[in-house]
């Protein structure tokens, strides 16, 4: 039996029920098919902002805002998935020659990807964390030359942590892509 579910919501700051609810609905519907996706562009944005020389405040500080990235939102697109990736949704960054996106998609998708942010990744952070932090100790124990240590590269950081957050196991490892 459930007692309680936790969960945030963002609301724009301007929302027009006429203009905005279809298009919220439809975003909010397909955030459930892209966690792994999602999961995979956020913790691939923290690679790359720390980089391999951190410490271990660097990564609590930019983990404890790592839902409000608004610009890597902006940048990327909830699309429908083609048959082959194993979901029916995917983030991607907008195709070169695609149809450009109107601001009214580019807002709801963004707040469909922030507030799934909010909703799986941001409760799981400590996952990312720890992830880092073993990653930082392979790359220590590989630099003094000791054999048999796991891969450190972007991609081994990634789903480590993903996987982890149990956000990407399965297909949706093996069908998500580069973010």
């Amino acid at each position: 039996m459930m007692r309680g579910a936790w969960a945030t919501m963002r609301i724009p700051e301007s929302f027009n029920i006429e203009t905005d609810f279809a298009i919220k609905e439809k975003y909010k519907k397909a955030s459930s098919f892209v966690k792994c996706d999602l999961c995979r562009m956020v913790v691939g944005r923290t690679v790359d902002t720390l980089g391999e020389a951190y410490q271990e405040d660097d990564i609590y500080d930019y983990v404890d805002k790592i839902c409000d990235v608004e610009d890597l939102y902006d940048s990327h697109e909830m699309r429908e998935a083609p048959e082959h990736h194993g979901s029916r949704w995917m983030i991607a960054k907008p195709a070169d020659g695609a149809p450009k996106r109107s601001d009214l998609e580019v807002r709801w998708q963004s707040h469909a990807m922030k507030e799934l942010c909010d909703n799986v990744i941001r409760p799981l952070d400590d996952e990312i964390k720890d992830t880092f932090m073993l990653m930082k100790r392979r790359r220590t124990k590989k630099s003094k030359g000791k054999d048999n240590v796991a891969e450190t590269s972007r991609g081994a950081t990634i789903q480590t942590a993903c996987s982890k957050m149990r956000l990407c196991t399965g297909d949706a490892a093996k069908h998500a892509g580069e973010l």
